[in-house]
């Protein structure tokens, strides 16, 4: 069995944010297709230390493939340096069930959000209102300014924003180590 580990690194190179609109079209399509199943989200609280984490498993109709997200919410990691949020994507055969790959999730969740975005804007927004928009950044969610080339798949040319730079871990914190 081969099993494909990406980290957020590897995510970066192997999907960009044009791929990611088409991609998130392509699951849109899906979706409205019914070929898509959402399994029961999960939670599960932590009280020591305040966390929760959530488990969001989903699968393609017809042996397309399964997957699941995990992603943990630990309150407090700010005050320790560490990222609060943290996710982990694991992907499966459809037909075998096997294990295919395992990726960092915070890169992937930002762009398919920052796609989704870009989708509605370039099938709901105005063509005036898309360049003013791009103008004034105003009415452009927060999620948009996550990755560089958001709004460049969107059409009535928008374009990028201004990139936040996800905070990485501080080598040598000792909360992790």
């Amino acid at each position: 069995m081969k099993l494909r580990i990406l980290s957020e690194s590897d995510a970066r190179t192997c999907l960009d944010m044009m791929g990611a609109i088409e991609a998130q079209a392509e699951a849109f399509a899906l979706l409205a297709a019914k070929q898509t199943v959402e399994g029961l989200r999960a939670f599960v609280p932590s009280e020591a230390p305040p966390a929760v984490t959530i488990f969001n498993p989903s699968y393609l109709k017809n042996g397309g493939g399964f997957g699941i997200k995990v992603v943990s919410d630990f309150f407090r990691n700010d005050d320790v340096s560490v990222p609060r949020m943290s996710a982990l994507v694991v992907l499966f055969c459809g037909q075998t069930g096997l294990p295919r790959t395992v990726m960092e999730g915070g890169y992937l969740t930002d762009l398919r959000t920052g796609a989704g975005t870009a989708l509605a804007a370039r099938h709901l927004a105005r063509p005036r209102c898309a360049q003013s928009a791009r103008r004034t950044r105003r009415g452009l969610p927060a999620q948009a300014r996550a990755r560089p080339g958001t709004f460049a798949g969107a059409g009535g040319g928008v374009s990028s924003l201004g990139t936040p730079r996800r905070r990485a871990h501080s080598a040598g914190c000792g909360a992790c180590e």
